[in-house]
């Protein structure tokens, strides 16, 4: 007696064999899509760099004061001065609508210092305008930053590139302090903590 081994078919062999093998087509992504999300990042970029020019345009107007009035030029003859008998003179003259304040020499012939009031900018617009500062000094929340013979005045308890300032003011002699530049931190006065100085 013979045993004959019967192989058995596998179900769907003959479509196995015969069906064409798929390949896995990478997806891409519509046209449309690819587009749009270029135009928007473009249009993005196009109005930021239009905010910044125009703000860096109005900072630069006024924050860059015309020779006139900055320290070591003629003292101004349209200054209005309250005491001018008093030396040095302390006088305000007007300029493209602001008040700008000078500080004569003791002679009073020339202009030793010039102050502007700046509550509209803060410290950042003036590092975006100037660069960064060359010195600094703080005592509290009362904060000076330097750039050679310019000098910004604030007072705040969290010192950031948006804290508003309070003054600008531009000397004769470039400002040297122990301090250099060491960028933001936070000014921690009584003031700031909620409690009155000691007297």
């Amino acid at each position: 007696m013979s045993i004959q081994s019967v192989t058995q078919p596998v179900p769907y062999q003959d479509r196995l064999v015969l069906a064409p093998r798929e390949t896995a087509k990478p997806r891409r992504r519509p046209l449309v899509m690819e587009f749009t999300v270029l135009t928007f990042a473009a249009l993005t970029l196009l109005v930021l760099s239009v905010i910044c020019s125009s703000r860096m345009q109005s900072i630069s107007f006024f924050v860059e004061l015309p020779q006139r009035v900055l320290p070591g030029s003629a003292f101004p003859k349209d200054a209005y001065c309250p005491e001018p008998a008093k030396r040095p003179l302390f006088c305000v003259v007007h300029q493209d609508g602001k008040d700008v304040h000078v500080v004569s020499d003791a002679t009073g012939h020339r202009i030793a210092q010039t102050v502007i009031s700046a509550h509209d900018y803060t410290i950042g617009d003036l590092i975006s305008a100037w660069g960064l500062p060359s010195s600094f000094a703080q005592s509290g929340r009362a904060i000076d930053v330097y750039w050679g013979t310019r000098y910004a005045y604030l007072i705040t308890c969290s010192f950031q590139p948006g804290s508003h300032l309070e003054l600008i003011a531009y000397y004769l002699q470039e400002h040297r302090s122990a301090a250099g530049w060491h960028g933001f931190t936070s000014g921690k006065g009584y003031e700031c903590l909620g409690r009155s100085p000691s007297p």
